[in-house]
């Protein structure tokens, strides 16, 4: 006993009654914290709380069996999309050369239409004259649509007057 004490150190009796107090009042402690929870976790967890917790559980696992479907429904989408840019590459690979006389077709038409443009609307005006002309005309004197002739005809038989 006492080559314990002396490697102990002196009142190590003591030491190690106030650890073992020490020890039995953390045992207490703990099994009063025990008690604790479990009746907070009793007023927590009431049967309807349990429900909601259950229901948000189904709902998560809901949401999990949904995305997964919804990664299947993109990986078969993702496939489809690459057959079809492989289907549209070979599309514009076979058609380039028609796809290039196109354009080049295309290119001749638009320098014809911008080398003839001013001819096109030169006559286009002098067509708007014409036809604003005769709807003058026509707005002075109706009779002219029912009776063929010159408007210097026309204004002899309506007036009697000969020029």
């Amino acid at each position: 006993k006492k080559q314990i004490r002396v490697l102990l150190g002196p009142n190590t009796s003591q030491k190690v009654d106030r650890a073992l107090v020490n020890i039995s009042d953390a045992s207490a402690n703990i099994a009063k914290l025990s008690e604790d929870v479990n009746e907070n976790l009793k007023t927590i967890l009431t049967p309807e709380t349990a429900g909601k917790m259950q229901r948000s559980l189904d709902n998560f696992s809901l949401a999990a069996a949904n995305i997964a479907q919804l990664t299947s429904d993109l990986g078969q989408t993702r496939q489809e999309l690459d057959r079809l840019l492989a289907s549209l590459s070979g599309t514009v690979d076979e058609n380039r050369p028609d796809i290039r006389r196109t354009v080049t077709d295309l290119q001749y038409t638009l320098r014809s239409v911008a080398q003839h443009i001013d001819a096109v609307t030169y006559n286009l005006e002098g067509t708007s004259r014409n036809l604003f002309e005769f709807s003058r005309l026509v707005r002075k004197n109706p009779s002219l649509l029912l009776r063929p002739g010159t408007p210097e005809d026309n204004a002899t038989t309506q007036t009697g007057i000969t020029p």
